[in-house]
């Protein structure tokens, strides 16, 4: 199946490389279908289809750490769990030793801080049946606020982008993709989330300035 070429480049191996898109934290727990790049390969990349628009195997994120849980599986693994609450929802990120160094990371990230990750999504469920979201990130970085207020506006402007591009028509395979799935009548609510974003983004451009002023 075929992705959308601004997105990709090929590798070695004969899969597409998908850049990591900037996306916000509504549209994560959005996604509902990801498929198999070559369903005969247990190497091809999972592909996750975007509302808005676009299918990648990578999205790119920066979110304010509200929880961390660290506990063991069976085999003595360690396992992270760190939440992001956001105003819209919470992005639930994922890791165990069979990432090691991005297990080590993620367990050192404070709580109260911001971290900003390269990742995978995958579909799960709760405890209650409901269909979660997950993240596993391959690239983690503990970062300051100012990324995450950069992050808001970059991903917000992208998603209008797309958002705009998918209302008037669809074009690219991506967006035929998204539309069968998730159908286009409900866009407005994707356009709700950007503008949560550009004010949240605002709210910390405004505090940092302040906090310059009484420097």
């Amino acid at each position: 199946m075929t992705t959308n070429s601004s997105t990709q480049t090929a590798n070695d191996g004969g899969f597409n490389y998908h850049t990591a898109i900037p996306v916000l934290d509504y549209e994560i727990n959005k996604v509902s279908e990801i498929f198999k790049e070559n369903p005969e390969s247990k190497y091809s990349p999972k592909i996750a289809v975007l509302p808005t628009g676009i299918c990648t195997s990578r999205i790119h994120y920066v979110g304010y750490v509200g929880q961390k849980r660290l506990s063991e599986t069976e085999d003595g693994d360690t396992k992270v769990h760190i939440r992001c609450t956001e105003a819209n929802s919470t992005v639930n990120i994922f890791s165990n030793s069979r990432f090691s160094s991005v297990t080590e990371r993620l367990a050192d990230v404070k709580q109260c801080s911001y971290i900003s990750v390269v990742a995978k999504l995958f579909l799960t469920e709760s405890q209650e049946g409901d269909t979660l979201v997950g993240v596993t990130p391959e690239v983690v970085n503990e970062v300051e606020q100012p990324v995450r207020e950069r992050f808001l506006f970059t991903a917000s402007e992208e998603s209008l982008d797309r958002i705009t591009s998918l209302s008037e028509g669809i074009e690219t395979e991506d967006q035929k993709l998204a539309a069968d799935h998730y159908g286009t009548d409900q866009l407005d609510q994707y356009a709700n989330a950007v503008q949560t974003a550009i004010n949240a983004g605002i709210k910390l451009r405004k505090r940092r300035v302040k906090a310059a002023n009484a420097e």
